[in-house]
């Protein structure tokens, strides 16, 4: 790897032309690559385009496309021009046009955007609108094919901004992740080292490129360290979720990163083809970069799998990602076993402390390693800034060799997160134990009930695997008790089918003596909606403010989706 992206793209173009750096793999089964010498030409092609339209290397240039060769040489193009590129959810249609609309103006509005380069029925519908942010260019795909490919010297510097990451949440959208060539590159080289990458690896992946897990590992770890990838369009592989298992079997896929939901997604929605099965005897590693990462998913995926399709348990790998350390500060599962230790639960809740269970503990808790840190990265767990020992519970945070260096045009939200002496505050609970880094939950998501922690991702697993509740699609959240000056939980899930009144308080019943058995907590109210009402993310994870907001205005039934809203099963923000 070179010092710049470009630079490294431009070397594999000059020494290896016609070397496959991506295969697109289409719903029916066709396939097209790209080689690095094409893509070198079409990358000129967008930054001609853009010197054309007076963008200036510097400024923001926001891509709102498929997932194809067109948005990774357009990425790579603007990154040729110096610009930074900042790769924006392309809108789906079950969520609303209005809503979406609004939230990219407010991405425009906050990355002071200069160019937005989109696929053409999506500039036909920008241009219809009554106005359009005075400034920015409005590009269509298309219009790159009409200049002229021109050599373009490396002018970028080490240290200069390489590109905008967004990073997920409610309010994520206005907070782009600065990430410098220096601090990508020297990501991808610890990474490359921690997953011992080398030439006979193939990667697999369905992921949008908006999120942190697609771009970073699905699309910059393979493009600079000449390891190939195959892309599946995130909606088509949403629509039909065996394409990932086809293309594992056609090009031996060895690596693929997965969010937690796509495991149970997989186990249940997967179909073999008529008169074959699933080989996924290739795979070296399935990795979760959730937080927490569920073992109930992983043993779902497994039981499934390991079986006939040759999926071999120790594949299933960890991670713990995030943008602002460019991708990964740890990873498990690939030089050694991963971790999954068996807690007391009530030690946890009441202690804040990793205790392992023994013979009579009542009530156990699992919690899957995220795995060893990666080469140049630090982590302490704090506790209102002061360090905890081993086992301790607390606030994970982080010093990296690949750490952000703000977010963009928000010194206000930057200095909140980040010290002086650059350890970046994760606002992700865990702790540490024998070398590996375990993460629990989220600091601002904990339920107090009464002096005792209540984490709402063990709630909603537990609802999760009740019967007649949709998996993944529960929220869980605290709301104020005055009275009794402590916080109540509140239980939201969804349903697939229509049920009467004496059914739905069946089923209340049966989530409520779960989550009362399962972890000693009382449920204050636990309410029914119908499939697809719940609000997420654009990452798929639980908007549990959003969902939290919804319940205390006293709204119910289902919910006008949002950009923020993600379907795990039928929409392609599901991450």
């Amino acid at each position: 790897m070179f010092k710049t992206i470009d630079e490294t793209v431009e070397r594999w173009a000059e020494r290896e032309p016609g070397r496959i750096f991506a295969h697109f793999w289409a719903k029916d089964g066709s396939v097209s690559s790209l080689t690095y010498g094409h893509l070198l030409e079409r990358s000129q092609r967008f930054a001609a385009l853009l010197a054309a339209h007076g963008v200036r290397a510097g400024e923001v240039v926001v891509l709102i496309q498929e997932q194809d060769a067109d948005l990774v040489a357009s990425f790579v193009g603007a990154i040729l021009h110096g610009a930074y590129p900042s790769i924006f959810a392309f809108p789906s249609p079950k969520i609303s046009r209005e809503i979406y609309l609004n939230t990219l103006d407010q991405l425009l509005q906050h990355s002071a955007a200069r160019a937005v380069i989109a696929s053409a029925r999506f500039t036909t519908a920008l241009e219809s609108l009554d106005t359009w942010r005075e400034g920015v260019a409005l590009l269509p795909v298309s219009a790159a094919k009409a200049h002229v490919t021109r050599s373009l010297t490396p002018r970028n510097g080490a240290d200069e901004i390489a590109f905008l990451q967004h990073s997920s949440g409610t309010t994520g959208l206005k907070k782009g992740v600065a990430l410098s060539h220096r601090a990508v590159i020297t990501q991808l080289s610890h990474l490359t080292e921690a997953l011992h990458l080398s030439t006979h690896d193939h990667i697999i992946s369905w992921l949008p490129l908006y999120h942190d897990m697609g771009l970073i590992a699905c699309f910059l770890l393979p493009l600079c360290s000449g390891v190939p990838v195959t892309m599946i369009d995130p909606f088509d592989w949403a629509r039909d979720p065996a394409l990932l298992f086809d293309a594992i079997h056609a090009h031996r896929g060895s690596l693929c990163w997965l969010p937690n939901f796509a495991y149970n997604f997989l186990a249940t929605r997967a179909r073999e083809r008529p008169g074959a099965c699933f080989d996924l005897s290739t795979m070296r590693a399935f990795i979760n970069c959730a937080e927490p990462i569920s073992a109930r998913s992983h043993e779902t995926f497994r039981a499934r799998f390991e079986g006939a399709c040759g999926l071999r348990p120790e594949a299933l790998c960890s991670s713990y990602a995030m943008a602002e350390n460019t991708f990964a500060v740890t990873q498990g599962g690939i030089s050694s076993a991963l971790r999954v230790e068996r807690l007391d639960e009530d030690v946890f809740q009441r202690e804040h402390t990793a205790r392992l269970a023994t013979a009579t503990t009542t009530r156990v808790k699992e919690v899957v390693s995220s795995g060893e840190l990666l080469q140049g990265n630090r982590v302490r767990i704090v506790n209102a800034g002061q360090p905890l020992q081993e086992r301790r519970v607390g606030e994970i945070v982080i010093h990296s060799d690949s750490l952000f260096g703000g977010y963009f045009n928000r010194e206000d939200l930057t200095h909140a997160v980040l010290d002086d002496a650059g350890w970046y505050f994760s606002g992700d609970l865990g702790y540490l134990a024998g070398g590996q880094l375990f993460v629990t939950g989220r600091r601002k998501d904990l339920i107090i009930v009464a002096g005792k922690n209540i984490y709402p991702g063990d709630i909603e697993e537990v609802v999760s695997s009740v019967q007649g509740v949709v998996p993944g699609r529960v929220v869980a959240f605290g709301v104020p008790d005055d009275e009794k000056g402590t916080e109540q939980v509140v239980v939201v899930a969804e349903t697939r089918q229509a049920l009467t009144t004496t059914e739905a308080g069946s089923l209340r019943l049966a989530i409520s003596s779960a989550i009362r058995q399962d972890l000693d907590c009382v449920a204050k109210d636990v309410q029914l909606r119908p499939h697809l009402s719940l609000l997420k993310s654009s990452s798929g994870k639980i908007a549990r403010d959003a969902n939290r907001a919804c319940y205390l205005k006293g709204l119910s039934g289902p919910k006008p989706r949002s950009p923020q809203h993600a379907e795990g099963d039928t929409d392609v923000r599901a991450l």
